[in-house]
């Protein structure tokens, strides 16, 4: 990279970053009106669900997370991921992918690694073969979560405190719907459906 570019790089990278600082420094300095974190997304807030969703495929092929958490955790990166420091910095309970109702008292991570925004019917309409798509779509994800709601909150009055004091989480989520198409050497446009 010349040097003369480097100024420019490194007051983008400042400006993208500052926003992002000023949530996690206000963050550790109030204390924190949620009482629990729903997130849903793909790889980039998934701590471990795939795993846990495909039992043909073991945690230990996704040996992720073991330096800071030290054993495998089916993450796609090796430490914490944004989740983790939004949990740390909100003094909120870690929102693990668990299946016991208590557990979901205190939050749910519902993001699925290469999970797509669009729905698996249309990537099926578009002639793709969705055997390699895993079928957790954010739809799938969004009626995880009604269902969790609804166990937790058996009356409306009770889900609107739930969710009044929840914190939600809908992490980066959609590059996959270009991925798919992508890696089976086809276009995302209109003109590519057969």
């Amino acid at each position: 990279m010349a040097s003369s570019t480097m100024p420019i790089v490194l007051s983008l990278l400042l400006v993208l970053c500052f926003p992002y600082t000023m949530v996690v420094v206000s963050a550790g300095q109030a204390p924190s009106c949620y009482k629990r974190l729903f997130s849903l997304g793909d790889s980039i807030t998934d701590t471990g669900n795939l795993a846990r969703v495909t039992p043909n495929i073991p945690t230990m092929a996704f040996p992720y997370g073991e330096t800071f958490f030290h054993r495998p955790t089916g993450r796609y990166c090796d430490g914490r991921l944004i989740v983790d420091f939004i949990v740390c910095c909100r003094s909120l309970h870690h929102s693990s992918p668990g299946r016991r109702r208590e557990d979901f008292r205190q939050g749910a991570n519902f993001a699925v690694a290469s999970a797509t925004a669009l729905s698996l019917q249309f990537f099926k309409d578009m002639g793709l073969d969705v055997k390699k798509i895993p079928p957790f779509s954010l739809d799938v994800q969004v009626e995880w979560f009604k269902r969790v709601l609804h166990m937790l909150g058996p009356t409306e009055q009770e889900r609107k405190e739930i969710m009044s004091n929840s914190l939600f989480l809908l992490g980066e989520i959609g590059g996959n719907d270009h991925n798919h198409p992508f890696f089976q050497n086809r276009s995302f446009s209109a003109e590519s459906s057969p």
